[in-house]
């Protein structure tokens, strides 16, 4: 059995999860995330660290590979043009989140909900564009 950071092995969890196994012509992402999965390896965690930062891994690969299919079967995605978007930065603590929240009161601004960061591509199993199901995942997530 591989090492629960095993790049392959985490690599080919997220691929089992997905049923796709494209990541995407551009390949800049293997290298940082070999030195973070070596970097996990060598911290003390316990089972649950372990457990947590392997799940968060495999997941947002998967995410990966998921907008990967999304966009090869709508190619129409690569068209849409966001027009001079407001992003909010800070620090914590600074007021960055009721900034949001004022600018998310407004008809005109879509703010990204959290459950839409965790799974920002709908599942390819052909579920449908319906956001239940990612809103309970993400909400079954934070619990």
């Amino acid at each position: 059995m591989d090492p629960p950071f095993s790049f392959n092995a985490v690599v080919a969890d997220a691929v089992v999860a997905e049923g796709v196994d494209d990541f995407g012509a551009d390949d800049s992402w293997r290298e940082p995330l070999g030195v973070l999965l070596d970097s996990y390896a060598a911290a003390p965690l316990n089972d649950l660290g372990v457990h947590l930062l392997r799940g968060g891994v495999v997941h947002s690969l998967g995410m990966r590979l998921r907008t990967t299919e999304w966009r090869r079967r709508h190619p129409e995605i690569d068209d849409e043009v966001i027009e001079r978007p407001v992003v909010v930065v800070g620090m914590m603590r600074s007021g960055t989140t009721l900034v949001q929240r004022l600018l998310a009161a407004d008809d005109r601004h879509h703010c990204v909900l959290g459950w839409e960061v965790g799974e920002p591509a709908p599942p390819l199993d052909g579920g449908g564009l319906d956001d239940a199901p990612r809103i309970a995942r993400a909400e079954a997530r934070e619990e």
